[in-house]
Parts: C-alpha cells; sequence; structure tokens
C-alpha cells in the first residue's frame, strides 16, 4: 500500500507531557515533508497492571489508522511502545527509535527501578534527579540540583513517572521487532546511562548508529551526528528498495549486523 507521508512520534516518560522533546528531531522530519504528530505514550495508561503490550494494544485500538502512516517514531519509553505495535500493524512500515530499548537487562531494570521508587514515595524531585542523572551523557558533569517543573498535580505527576519506569523493568519485545520487516533505524547515545546499544534490537536488515559523546537524548547532545545518520538514512527510512543498506558515515558509527 502507499503509505502517507506521516510521521507519528510516541513520547518519554515525562512528569507532565511536553512535545518538544523531539525536537531538533521534528524539524528534520517536517523538512522532509512529514506531517509530525506527537504522542502522551502514557495518554492511555489507566491501570497499573498494564503491561507494554497493553499499552500498544489500547494504541492500536483508539487509532487504527496508526497502520496507515508512513514512519513510526519512539523516545526512549515511547520508543519501547512503538515496537511493542509491530506485531498489529503492517510488516512494511517504517520505525525510527531514538533511545529505545527493546529489552531491558538488571542494570538497566534497576536504574529504573530507582527512579520509580522516588515517585512512588511521592518524591517528585528525588525522581527527577535521579533520572536526569541517568538521562546525561556520562561526559557531562552532574549539577548540584535540578530544578523541579511546575505541574498542576505532583502527585499525578510521580503516577506517570513510576507508571512509566515501572512498565520498563522486565521489557523484551525483542521478537516483535526481528520479526518485522519494514525499515528500522535505532539510534543510541555512546555514552548513555539507561538505554545502551546492548538494549536495541533490530531486524537484520535494519541498524543501530551509536552516536559519539551522547547520552540518552542523542538528538540533544550531538544533534550533528544525529542529522547526518537521518540524512543519510533518508531514503532507507521512506522505505526504497534501492537505499535498503544503511550507510557508514564517519561521524557516528552504525551497525548492521541487525539482531546479533
Amino acid at each position: 500500500m502507499r503509505r502517507r507521508r506521516h510521521a507519528v512520534v510516541f513520547g518519554p516518560v515525562q512528569p507532565a507531557f511536553d512535545p518538544v522533546f523531539f525536537d531538533p528531531v521534528t524539524g528534520w522530519l517536517g523538512e522532509q515533508g512529514y506531517a509530525v504528530e506527537i504522542l502522551d505514550s502514557l495518554a492511555v495508561v489507566d491501570d497499573p497492571m498494564m503491561t507494554i503490550t497493553d499499552v500498544a494494544d489500547e494504541w492500536i485500538r483508539r487509532r487504527p489508522d496508526l497502520a496507515e502512516v508512513g514512519l513510526l517514531c519512539g523516545n526512549a519509553f515511547g520508543g519501547a511502545v512503538a515496537q511493542a505495535m509491530l506485531p498489529a500493524l503492517p510488516r512494511d512500515i517504517a520505525v525510527l527509535g531514538l533511545s529505545a530499548p527493546t529489552v531491558a537487562d538488571d542494570r538497566l531494570a534497576a536504574r529504573l527501578g530507582d527512579v520509580a521508587h522516588h515517585a512512588r514515595m511521592g518524591n517528585l524531585a528525588g525522581a527527577l534527579w535521579t533520572l536526569d542523572d541517568f538521562v546525561r551523557s556520562e561526559a557531562m558533569p552532574a549539577p548540584a540540583r535540578v530544578a523541579t517543573p511546575v505541574v498542576a498535580d505532583q502527585n499525578a505527576a510521580c503516577r506517570r513517572i513510576e507508571l512509566g519506569m515501572s512498565l520498563l523493568t522486565d521489557l523484551d519485545v525483542s521478537a516483535a521487532v526481528v520479526a518485522h520487516t519494514g525499515p528500522v533505524l535505532s539510534i543510541v547515545g555512546e555514552r548513555s546511562r539507561l538505554v545502551t546499544r546492548s538494549h536495541a534490537r533490530v531486524p537484520a536488515h535494519g541498524a543501530t548508529a551509536v552516536i559519539p559523546d551522547a547520552g540518552m537524548r542523542p538528538h540533544r547532545d550531538n544533534a550533528a551526528a544525529v542529522a547526518d545518520v537521518l540524512a543519510a538514512q533518508r531514503a532507507y527510512l521512506a522505505g526504497d528498495a534501492d537505499h535498503a543498506a544503511p550507510q557508514h558515515l564517519p561521524t557516528h558509527r552504525i551497525d548492521t549486523m541487525g539482531a546479533a
């Protein structure tokens, strides 16, 4: 089927939804002619017993038009949700993940659990300080404190953080990703304290780009390298059969070995 030039982006865990998280990638997508829609991944989470698969299924139920989009994107938690949707979507849909975990190991689960613990105790400032410490690149010094954003309901903000982090602690959507036949590009930061290359899976024809000096926000920490990756993989993400094999660029390290 001919896909619409429509990119849908699923967001990370935030105390309150703020769509600027995907800048400057949003701008790049717009320049390529995509109509970009940014969604709050946690908007459908209304039961603490839900799993990532439940969240993905609920999004599909509410938004059956996702089957027609040209590019499915996800950042962090949103990337896990996007990957979990794949079995219910057309097998040729393109996927772009930024710091998008496919599987959580003990180290990642423990760090996510640390953030969730603070939120569970109602300590929004502690949760955000801990999260910021893990989100920053290892190359960046830790600040003395992290400003707590003004939110209408701190209890609701804590619930969002606790639910989102908890949903990722036993994550494994590898089977859904490895079986996908459409383009899959996963971008991770080389200096990330949370999602790393070891937590990302792509199909044999997919690629993982590792961005130097970047943490969980590679599109902020090293925007130039991410822009190079996206420019080089533009045709691949658009499903151009003549550009099915991702290419190497000197500004980043890119692995095309798929799930191996």
